[in-house]
């Protein structure tokens, strides 16, 4: 599957520990950044992301910020997007199976 990924300064760590994941479960992984500690603004990373999941370039995306509440907002407003927090494993579940999004926002900050 061809999964894009993005990520504000408060994700980075937490985006590269997914993305080597993924792509050793064979997984191709577009990264759409940030690779920085650096303070960034959001919009900057996972609005181009999101854009290539609109337009089919992807098939899936994770986001990686804070909380993943930011992500979130900025993302649903574009067509063909679903996305949901996921901030545990039973709500991510619940996503899964009810809502079946296409996008999922993390929170980098509590996450482990």
């Amino acid at each position: 599957m061809k999964i894009g990924m993005a990520c504000d300064h408060a994700g980075i760590e937490l985006k590269e520990e997914i993305k080597i994941y993924l792509q050793n479960e064979g997984h191709e992984v577009i990264d759409f950044e940030t690779n920085h500690e650096e303070s960034c603004d959001l919009p900057d990373y996972v609005y181009p992301a999101s854009v290539a999941v609109s337009e089919g370039q992807i098939e899936r995306k994770i986001l990686v910020d804070g909380l993943g509440y930011g992500s979130a907002m900025i993302v649903n407003k574009l067509p063909g997007i679903f996305a949901a927090v996921c901030q545990d494993p039973f709500c991510t579940s619940l996503a899964r199976s009810h809502s079946n999004p296409n996008v999922i926002c993390l929170d980098g900050k509590f996450i482990s």
